[in-house]
C-alpha cells in the first residue's frame, strides 16, 4: 500500500506538471530532484528509526506532494527569465537567487510544522514529525542542487543538438548555392546544366534550407 500510494502520487504530479509546463525534459528534471530528496528521507528513516509505522507508511506520498513545491517555483522562475531573453545558464542563476529566500522560508515553516509532532508521547506521531521535517528540508536542498544541474545539462544538450541541426542545414545549402552561382554566372550549356542541377536540389533539404535562409524565389525574373 505504501509503494502504491507513492507511485500514484508521483504519477498524478507528473501528469499535472506535463499539462501545465508542456516541457517533458524540465518536468523529468524536477521529478528527478524530488526522487533524490525522497530517497534521502527514506534512507535517513532507515538509519535512525529503522521502520515505518502505520501512520508514517503513507508519509512518502505527503512528502512528494509538498516536497515538489520548491522545484515548481524554480521552474516557473526559470521560465520567466528565459521569456525575458536571458541565456539558459543565466536564467537558472537568476531564478535560484530570486527564489532562494522565499522557498527556504516556506520549507522551514513546513518542517517546523511537522517537527511539532516530535514532542508528543505517541511514537507514531513522533516518527511522523521527524520524517516529515527531514523530507521538507531534503527536497528543498535537492531543488537547489540537483535540479539546477539537471536543467543546465538539458539546456546545453538542447543547444548542442540545435547546433548540429544548423550545421547540417548549412552543409546541405552549400551545393545549392554553388549551382545558383552557375545559373547566374554561366552561359550556354553550363547554364542549362546548372539550372537542371539547381532544380533537383530545390526539392531536397538543401533547397528547403536555402529558401528559408535566403528567401529563394523560383521565378527570379518575376522577382526582379
Amino acid at each position: 500500500h505504501r509503494a502504491l500510494s507513492a507511485a500514484i502520487t508521483v504519477l498524478l504530479v507528473m501528469l499535472l506538471l506535463l499539462t501545465y509546463y508542456r516541457a517533458p525534459l524540465a518536468v523529468m528534471a524536477a521529478l528527478f530532484a524530488l526522487v533524490v530528496g525522497v530517497a534521502f528521507t527514506l534512507a535517513f528513516t532507515r538509519l535512525t528509526i529503522g521502520h515505518l509505522n502505520l501512520l508514517s507508511a503513507f508519509l512518502t506520498a505527503i512528502i512528494v506532494g509538498n516536497g515538489i513545491n520548491p522545484s515548481l517555483i524554480v521552474l516557473s522562475r526559470v521560465d520567466d527569465e528565459l521569456r525575458a531573453g536571458h541565456a539558459p545558464d543565466d536564467a537558472i542563476g537568476r531564478a535560484l537567487r530570486g527564489s532562494l529566500h522565499g522557498t527556504l522560508g516556506a520549507s522551514l515553516t513546513a518542517a517546523v510544522a511537522y517537527g511539532a509532532l516530535v514532542v508528543t508521547d505517541f511514537r507514531g506521531f513522533r516518527h511522523f514529525g521527524i520524517i516529515g521535517g527531514v523530507g521538507m528540508i531534503a527536497c528543498w536542498v535537492t531543488s537547489y542542487t540537483v535540479l539546477p544541474v539537471a536543467l543546465g545539462w538539458l539546456g546545453r544538450e538542447h543547444h548542442r543538438r540545435a547546433q548540429i541541426v544548423e550545421r547540417r542545414e548549412e552543409e546541405s545549402v552549400l551545393p545549392a548555392v554553388a549551382c545558383r552561382q552557375v545559373v547566374v554566372g554561366g552561359d550556354g550549356a553550363d547554364q542549362v546544366d546548372g539550372q537542371r542541377a539547381q532544380a533537383g536540389l530545390e526539392v531536397g533539404p538543401g533547397g528547403q534550407a536555402l529558401r528559408r535562409r535566403r528567401g529563394f524565389d523560383h521565378d527570379e525574373h518575376g522577382a526582379e
